[in-house]
């Protein structure tokens, strides 16, 4: 029998598996995806800065230059898991860091190499136009939005997005049921004694390996 005739045999023999279970994240690598996985939130969940610089009103800043900065008044600071509670007027800037909410009123991010650093007053040296330099609520995906198929087999890529959802379960198929075994008067386990005409079985070995490597065992 040659090969491509086998390997269609036992794909006609196969019954696809339904039965599904719920794993955590971290053991659903390698397992196939029972369902859709949707978006529960809106990512980013809110408007984000992309740099690290200042948060300000665009407008305050277009005629901007190194021969003549606009000079504005630093308001306050913002890290990365922060939200400034106060509001961007004309004038002003909130210190800023890469992922951190932009504050209210705020309509751009300066990136600080564009500035002086400045801590009570920062002098801008390039000005940016409202909404540039600016992460938008939702801009990676929406809440409901189908992120990842069913069917899809997790791997590492896979369990960082489930990750990034906020998924610490996920539903998957059960893994099939395998046995495995070797015939042949020959055959001797790994372990046993060398005897007169027998020769050690392998292929056992190999198959299992192999799929454990696959995560089927």
């Amino acid at each position: 029998m040659e090969i491509e005739e086998a390997v269609k045999i036992l794909c006609d023999s196969v019954v696809p598996i339904k039965e599904t279970e719920e794993v955590s994240l971290i053991e659903s690598s390698g397992r196939v995806l029972a369902e859709d996985v949707c978006a529960e939130f809106d990512q980013p969940p809110f408007s984000r800065s992309p740099l690290d610089g200042y948060a300000v009103k665009g407008a305050d800043t277009l005629d901007a230059s190194e021969e003549r900065p606009v000079i504005l008044k630093v308001i306050g600071k913002e890290y990365a898991g922060e939200v400034y509670k106060g509001k961007v007027s004309n004038g002003e800037a909130v210190r800023i860091m890469t992922g951190a909410p932009i504050p209210d009123g705020a309509d751009t991010v300066i990136r600080q190499e564009d500035t002086d650093y400045g801590e009570e007053t920062v002098e801008i040296y390039k000005g940016q136009r409202p909404w540039s330099n600016y992460c938008y609520a939702g801009e990676d995906f929406k809440k409901g939005e189908v992120i990842l198929e069913k069917d899809l087999t997790v791997n590492s890529g896979i369990m960082a997005v489930l990750a990034s959802l906020g998924k610490n379960v996920v539903k998957v198929y059960r893994k099939p049921r395998v046995a495995v075994f070797s015939t042949g008067d020959e055959l001797l386990m790994p372990g046993s004694p060398v005897q007169p005409g027998k020769i050690y079985e392998s292929n056992n070995t190999y198959i299992s390996s192999r799929l454990m490597e696959y995560g089927n065992l």
